[in-house]
């Protein structure tokens, strides 16, 4: 039903050319620059752009542009991907290519990005230092690839909501990383948060609770830093605009973080929205396919009502 609910929405819609890793951003020449940005006129989907090198291997991004060029430049929303920390990957969910199109046909550039995933090495702070570091990388290279820097969106689901807002709501200075990337703007207009957990600490949810300890390993029982990685602390006046979606029968994610996070949003003065949606589970399958469209209306209006 989820699945059907998007294809009527977003149906219609259609992929255009697509590039490999040939179009990283470590090529400065000419050639390559202006073959980018013909590109982008026509819509075209750039695979594996290296964001940033780390000491295992390189980190990449998938940029897909416009089908249709209405702005000028163009806005930008970033999409993070879910799986509990240590799963998942950049590509787009199959279900989720007509959402994609249709923000692409509206004139937007969407970004999905991979960072690393949580193993006996890797814990946090690395995963957000590495969304950070992507959103650094797009103020870097937004003249290449023709990116409006005032209309930056970012999507997260479930862990990849929860390193969402954490990097929008951080400052420029925290969450470090690259040294390449360290001076550029962390900056982001708007968030949507689909079930994402914003507290760390004082947990009732053993699922989530075994997720947040494999994430944060031998500081998962540092109250400072269980704070310290939670959104709700850094959530202010001046915090981006956030839409909140979660559904009401979430077992995985408890809808209590979103209605904590919420209000705790609204009394500090910030700019927040929120959807509850009707008998959802962590994946929105238990709604309805009525109520999955017009969830999904709700989000697009959001995205294009924040974008200038």
């Amino acid at each position: 039903m989820v699945g059907l609910a998007f294809i009527l929405m977003f149906s219609g819609c259609s992929f255009k050319k697509s590039y490999d890793g040939s179009y990283q951003t470590q090529d400065k020449s000419t050639v390559v620059k202006e073959k980018a940005k013909k590109d982008i006129e026509v819509g075209t989907i750039f695979k594996d752009v290296v964001y940033k090198s780390v000491d295992d291997g390189d980190l990449k991004l998938d940029l897909y542009t416009p089908l249709k060029v209405i702005h000028n430049p163009s806005p930008v929303v970033v999409y993070i991907h879910g799986g509990s920390w240590f799963s998942g990957d950049k590509s787009i969910p199959h279900n989720l290519e007509p959402v994609i199109n249709q923000v692409r046909e509206s004139g937007y550039t969407v970004i999905s990005i991979e960072y690393r995933l949580v193993n006996d090495k890797v814990k946090y702070p690395i995963p957000v230092t590495d969304t950070k570091d992507s959103l650094r990388w797009i103020y870097k290279n937004a003249d290449k690839f023709n990116l409006d820097l005032s209309n930056i969106g970012i999507i997260g689901v479930s862990a990849g909501a929860h390193l969402a807002m954490l990097s929008a709501y951080s400052g420029n200075n925290e969450f470090l990383g690259s040294e390449e990337l360290r001076n550029y703007s962390s900056k982001v207009k708007y968030v949507v948060d689909f079930s994402g957990p914003t507290t760390f600490y004082g947990l009732d949810n053993k699922i989530t609770n075994t997720s947040v300890e494999n994430l944060m390993g031998d500081l998962a029982k540092d109250e400072a830093k269980l704070k310290e990685a939670s959104p709700i602390n850094y959530i202010n006046s001046k915090s981006p605009t956030t839409l909140i979606v979660h559904g009401s029968k979430d077992d995985i994610v408890p809808l209590k973080q979103s209605q904590d996070f919420y209000s705790k949003a609204k009394a500090s003065g910030a700019n927040v929205e929120m959807i509850i949606v009707d008998k959802g589970d962590h994946d929105m399958s238990g709604a309805s396919a009525m109520d999955i469209l017009n969830t999904l209306k709700n989000v697009f209006e959001f995205i294009t009502k924040n974008t200038n």
